[in-house]
């Protein structure tokens, strides 16, 4: 763990739907602010991540017409688009598909912090499939090519999808930081910002 974060389990609701067909009228709600720390935040002995969501990320959708919200909660570490090497000349881990990246992220880890009555939630189907068609809606809002959507698509739900997301990842999954005061002025954490993506 680099210094300057430790681990932490934010709180929040369940955010997979107990049912559902259709998911609608998605729309990026906030900006998103990721902050690249200096050095890689070790998790387990086979990952790392460098990135983290500096603030809580929102958007907004319909289930079955029933209007929700999604929030990624801020600190959550993420490696940006997960693309082995090889396939970057073809789907960069940067790019209008970022967002929904970030947003899929978050729901093929938030079942291993959330409780039902008590208990810890265990991931269902149901869940994998909800994760996938909010990167696709997500996608499409921001105008990926159909092309790219099926690519990526294809991807996230294939066995080796199913293995990450059914796999518990090991902690830490969200970190703050150490010092509650802001990074010093004169030498500012790196952070990237970007307005919600234009559909077109």
């Amino acid at each position: 763990m680099a210094e300057d974060f430790e681990s932490y389990r934010p709180i929040f609701a369940d955010p997979y739907p107990a049912a559902w067909s259709t998911i609608a009228d998605f729309v990026f709600a906030t900006d998103l602010h990721l902050t690249r720390a200096k050095r890689a935040i070790v998790a387990g002995s086979d990952r790392e991540a460098q990135y983290i969501v500096e603030r809580a990320y929102r958007c907004t959708f319909t289930v079955d017409g029933e209007a929700r919200e999604l929030v990624v909660p801020a600190g959550m570490l993420t490696d940006l688009t997960s693309v082995p090497r090889l396939a970057r000349w073809l789907v960069g881990r940067v790019g209008p598909h970022l967002e929904a990246a970030i947003l899929h992220d978050f729901l093929f880890i938030a079942w291993q912090d959330v409780r039902v009555d008590g208990a810890p939630k265990q991931p269902r189907r149901e869940d994998f499939a909800f994760a996938n068609e909010v990167m696709q809606a997500a996608m499409a809002a921001a105008g990926v090519a159909r092309w790219k959507r099926a690519l990526i698509g294809f991807a996230v739900s294939s066995f080796v999808g199913r293995q990450v997301f059914f796999g518990p990842n090991p902690e830490p999954r969200y970190v703050r930081r150490t010092d509650a005061a802001a990074p010093d002025a004169a030498a500012p954490a790196p952070q990237v910002t970007r307005e919600p993506p234009a559909a077109g």
